[in-house]
Protein backbone atom coordinates (compact mmCIF):
# COMPACT_ATOMS: atom_id res chain seq x y z
CA UNK A 1 0.00 0.00 0.00
CA UNK A 2 3.05 2.38 0.85
CA UNK A 3 4.96 1.95 -2.19
CA UNK A 4 1.78 0.82 -4.62
CA UNK A 5 0.28 2.95 -6.82
CA UNK A 6 -2.76 1.90 -6.72
CA UNK A 7 -3.96 1.77 -2.86
CA UNK A 8 -4.49 5.00 -0.77
CA UNK A 9 -6.75 4.18 1.53
CA UNK A 10 -7.27 1.43 3.85
CA UNK A 11 -10.43 0.73 6.39
CA UNK A 12 -9.94 -1.73 8.95
CA UNK A 13 -12.90 -2.82 11.13
CA UNK A 14 -11.79 -4.35 14.24
CA UNK A 15 -13.95 -5.52 17.25
CA UNK A 16 -13.27 -7.99 20.38
CA UNK A 17 -15.45 -8.88 23.13
CA UNK A 18 -15.52 -6.73 26.25
CA UNK A 19 -12.52 -7.59 28.78
CA UNK A 20 -10.02 -8.47 25.94
CA UNK A 21 -8.47 -4.83 26.36
CA UNK A 22 -9.07 -3.98 22.59
CA UNK A 23 -7.84 -0.36 22.97
CA UNK A 24 -4.64 -1.79 23.42
CA UNK A 25 -4.92 -2.54 19.58
CA UNK A 26 -3.02 0.34 18.94
CA UNK A 27 -0.37 -0.20 20.73
CA UNK A 28 0.72 -3.43 19.45
CA UNK A 29 0.09 -2.26 16.21
CA UNK A 30 2.82 0.24 16.47
CA UNK A 31 4.97 -2.13 18.23
CA UNK A 32 4.79 -4.22 15.04
CA UNK A 33 5.28 -1.25 12.58
CA UNK A 34 8.73 -0.79 15.01
CA UNK A 35 9.86 -4.62 14.25
CA UNK A 36 12.29 -4.90 11.53
CA UNK A 37 9.37 -6.13 9.38
CA UNK A 38 7.52 -2.94 9.65
CA UNK A 39 7.13 -0.02 7.92
CA UNK A 40 8.70 2.81 10.08
CA UNK A 41 11.47 3.01 7.68
CA UNK A 42 9.12 3.07 4.87
CA UNK A 43 7.12 5.92 5.67
CA UNK A 44 6.38 8.64 7.92
CA UNK A 45 2.81 7.56 10.29
CA UNK A 46 1.11 10.20 12.02
CA UNK A 47 -1.44 9.08 14.31
CA UNK A 48 -4.81 11.17 14.64
CA UNK A 49 -7.30 10.37 17.77
CA UNK A 50 -10.38 11.31 16.42
CA UNK A 51 -13.71 12.20 18.69
CA UNK A 52 -17.25 11.53 17.77
CA UNK A 53 -19.74 13.51 18.08
CA UNK A 54 -20.42 15.13 22.13
CA UNK A 55 -23.54 14.78 23.91
CA UNK A 56 -25.41 12.72 21.55
CA UNK A 57 -25.04 14.57 18.28
CA UNK A 58 -26.21 13.18 15.15
CA UNK A 59 -23.44 11.30 12.95
CA UNK A 60 -23.48 12.88 9.86
CA UNK A 61 -20.26 13.12 6.78
CA UNK A 62 -19.96 16.70 7.44
CA UNK A 63 -19.70 15.99 11.02
CA UNK A 64 -17.26 13.34 10.51
CA UNK A 65 -14.74 15.32 7.64
CA UNK A 66 -15.01 18.99 10.31
CA UNK A 67 -13.61 17.08 13.10
CA UNK A 68 -10.98 15.14 11.19
CA UNK A 69 -9.79 19.49 9.99
CA UNK A 70 -10.10 20.39 13.46
CA UNK A 71 -8.08 17.36 14.78
CA UNK A 72 -5.49 17.68 12.04
CA UNK A 73 -5.43 21.84 13.01
CA UNK A 74 -5.81 22.67 9.47
CA UNK A 75 -8.51 25.28 7.62
CA UNK A 76 -11.70 23.73 7.47
CA UNK A 77 -12.91 26.02 4.98
CA UNK A 78 -10.41 24.50 2.23
CA UNK A 79 -11.28 21.51 -0.51
CA UNK A 80 -10.65 18.16 1.02
CA UNK A 81 -8.02 17.34 -1.31
CA UNK A 82 -6.67 20.36 -0.42
CA UNK A 83 -6.94 20.37 2.61
CA UNK A 84 -5.08 16.53 3.36
CA UNK A 85 -2.72 17.71 0.93
CA UNK A 86 -1.13 20.53 3.45
CA UNK A 87 -1.74 17.78 6.46
CA UNK A 88 0.24 15.18 4.77
CA UNK A 89 2.70 14.10 7.02
CA UNK A 90 6.63 15.69 6.24
CA UNK A 91 8.80 12.54 5.13
CA UNK A 92 12.43 12.59 3.84
CA UNK A 93 12.79 11.40 0.32
CA UNK A 94 12.20 7.49 -0.57
CA UNK A 95 9.40 7.48 2.70
CA UNK A 96 5.97 7.40 2.07
CA UNK A 97 3.62 9.31 4.24
CA UNK A 98 0.55 7.70 6.48
CA UNK A 99 -2.16 9.09 8.43
CA UNK A 100 -3.44 7.05 11.11
CA UNK A 101 -7.12 8.18 12.06
CA UNK A 102 -8.60 5.99 14.96
CA UNK A 103 -11.81 6.92 16.62
CA UNK A 104 -12.11 5.93 20.34
CA UNK A 105 -13.69 2.47 20.97
CA UNK A 106 -16.87 2.31 20.71
CA UNK A 107 -19.18 -0.61 23.43
CA UNK A 108 -21.74 -0.92 21.22
CA UNK A 109 -21.93 -2.16 17.29
CA UNK A 110 -23.02 1.11 15.49
CA UNK A 111 -26.23 1.65 14.15
CA UNK A 112 -27.05 0.29 10.09
CA UNK A 113 -27.94 4.40 9.82
CA UNK A 114 -24.18 4.98 11.39
CA UNK A 115 -22.73 2.87 9.32
CA UNK A 116 -23.91 3.98 6.03
CA UNK A 117 -23.13 7.40 7.09
CA UNK A 118 -19.13 5.86 7.50
CA UNK A 119 -19.63 4.62 4.30
CA UNK A 120 -20.26 7.83 2.79
CA UNK A 121 -17.22 9.35 4.66
CA UNK A 122 -14.89 6.98 3.87
CA UNK A 123 -15.73 5.82 -0.05
CA UNK A 124 -17.02 9.34 -1.05
CA UNK A 125 -15.00 11.81 0.43
CA UNK A 126 -11.45 10.64 1.69
CA UNK A 127 -10.91 8.18 -0.79
CA UNK A 128 -11.39 9.68 -3.80
CA UNK A 129 -10.22 13.01 -1.82
CA UNK A 130 -6.74 11.57 -0.98
CA UNK A 131 -3.53 13.26 -2.75
CA UNK A 132 -1.55 10.46 -4.79
CA UNK A 133 1.62 10.89 -1.96
CA UNK A 134 -0.68 10.16 0.46
CA UNK A 135 -1.84 7.25 2.28
CA UNK A 136 -4.66 7.27 4.64
CA UNK A 137 -5.65 4.06 7.73
CA UNK A 138 -8.70 4.60 8.59
CA UNK A 139 -9.35 2.09 13.00
CA UNK A 140 -12.84 1.55 13.76
CA UNK A 141 -12.87 -0.90 16.97
CA UNK A 142 -15.90 -1.93 18.70
CA UNK A 143 -15.96 -4.07 21.92
CA UNK A 144 -19.08 -6.11 21.47
CA UNK A 145 -20.29 -9.56 22.23
CA UNK A 146 -19.21 -12.31 19.81
CA UNK A 147 -22.86 -12.92 18.69
CA UNK A 148 -22.56 -9.66 16.70
CA UNK A 149 -19.10 -9.70 15.18
CA UNK A 150 -20.33 -10.76 12.19
CA UNK A 151 -22.55 -7.71 11.65
CA UNK A 152 -19.02 -6.04 11.28
CA UNK A 153 -17.25 -8.20 9.02
CA UNK A 154 -20.14 -8.51 6.72
CA UNK A 155 -20.33 -4.33 6.76
CA UNK A 156 -16.50 -4.67 5.49
CA UNK A 157 -17.38 -7.23 3.49
CA UNK A 158 -20.14 -5.12 1.38
CA UNK A 159 -17.79 -2.46 1.18
CA UNK A 160 -15.04 -4.26 -0.35
CA UNK A 161 -17.76 -5.57 -2.95
CA UNK A 162 -19.30 -2.67 -3.35
CA UNK A 163 -16.77 -0.02 -3.85
CA UNK A 164 -14.93 -0.92 -6.87
CA UNK A 165 -12.45 2.01 -6.73
CA UNK A 166 -8.59 0.46 -6.12
CA UNK A 167 -7.83 3.01 -4.32
CA UNK A 168 -9.86 1.98 -1.47
CA UNK A 169 -9.25 -1.45 0.48
CA UNK A 170 -10.47 -3.12 3.69
CA UNK A 171 -8.84 -5.14 5.96
CA UNK A 172 -11.00 -7.40 8.72
CA UNK A 173 -8.85 -7.71 11.89
CA UNK A 174 -10.16 -11.02 13.12
CA UNK A 175 -11.43 -11.41 16.81
CA UNK A 176 -8.96 -12.02 19.37
CA UNK A 177 -8.79 -15.67 20.42
CA UNK A 178 -7.97 -17.38 23.71
CA UNK A 179 -4.13 -16.72 24.55
CA UNK A 180 -2.02 -19.63 23.78
CA UNK A 181 1.63 -20.45 25.49
CA UNK A 182 3.09 -20.02 22.06
CA UNK A 183 1.72 -16.38 22.01
CA UNK A 184 3.17 -15.88 25.32
CA UNK A 185 6.46 -17.52 24.99
CA UNK A 186 7.13 -15.79 21.73
CA UNK A 187 5.71 -12.00 24.09
CA UNK A 188 7.76 -12.85 27.03
CA UNK A 189 10.63 -13.69 24.56
CA UNK A 190 11.06 -10.27 23.89
CA UNK A 191 13.28 -8.88 26.34
CA UNK A 192 13.59 -5.58 25.18
CA UNK A 193 9.53 -5.09 25.78
CA UNK A 194 9.00 -7.46 28.82
CA UNK A 195 12.55 -7.60 30.48
CA UNK A 196 11.41 -11.29 31.63
CA UNK A 197 14.47 -13.32 32.23
CA UNK A 198 14.94 -16.20 30.13
CA UNK A 199 14.99 -18.66 32.24
CA UNK A 200 11.06 -17.64 33.65
CA UNK A 201 9.65 -17.70 30.13
CA UNK A 202 9.01 -21.41 30.46
CA UNK A 203 7.84 -21.66 33.95
CA UNK A 204 5.61 -18.21 34.12
CA UNK A 205 4.18 -19.13 30.53
CA UNK A 206 2.96 -22.51 31.93
CA UNK A 207 1.49 -21.18 35.06
CA UNK A 208 -0.37 -18.08 33.62
CA UNK A 209 -2.12 -20.60 30.89
CA UNK A 210 -2.59 -22.71 33.94
CA UNK A 211 -4.17 -20.18 35.35
CA UNK A 212 -6.60 -18.28 32.86
CA UNK A 213 -6.99 -20.97 30.17
CA UNK A 214 -6.19 -18.30 27.90
CA UNK A 215 -8.27 -15.70 28.58
CA UNK A 216 -6.64 -12.49 27.09
CA UNK A 217 -7.61 -9.78 30.13
CA UNK A 218 -6.99 -12.08 32.68
CA UNK A 219 -3.66 -12.68 31.03
CA UNK A 220 -3.11 -10.11 30.29
CA UNK A 221 -3.60 -8.43 34.13
CA UNK A 222 -1.30 -11.39 34.99
CA UNK A 223 1.08 -9.74 32.51
CA UNK A 224 1.46 -6.29 33.62
CA UNK A 225 1.61 -7.20 37.33
CA UNK A 226 4.82 -9.15 35.92
CA UNK A 227 6.44 -5.74 34.35
CA UNK A 228 6.71 -4.98 37.92
CA UNK A 229 8.60 -7.95 39.25
CA UNK A 230 8.90 -11.45 37.35
CA UNK A 231 10.44 -13.58 39.83
CA UNK A 232 7.47 -11.90 42.52
CA UNK A 233 4.70 -13.19 39.66
CA UNK A 234 5.98 -16.33 39.46
CA UNK A 235 6.25 -17.27 43.10
CA UNK A 236 2.85 -15.89 43.47
CA UNK A 237 1.68 -18.23 40.73
CA UNK A 238 3.40 -21.15 42.33
CA UNK A 239 1.44 -20.80 45.60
Amino acid sequence: MINGNDHRLLFAPICAEPGNHIERFLEQLLRTLETPEGVLDLARVEIVEMEWPRDGGELSVPVLENSIKKRLAGDPDRDLEKFLADCRPSAPPGQGSVLMLHWPVLSQCPTESDLTVFESLLTKRLAPKCPPDLRILVLLMVEIDASEHDTLAEYGERLTIDYSDPGFITAEVAPLDKVTRRDLVQYLNRYEDTRCPRELVGPISKSIIDQTHGHFSETTDLLEKGMSGWYDLRDELLH
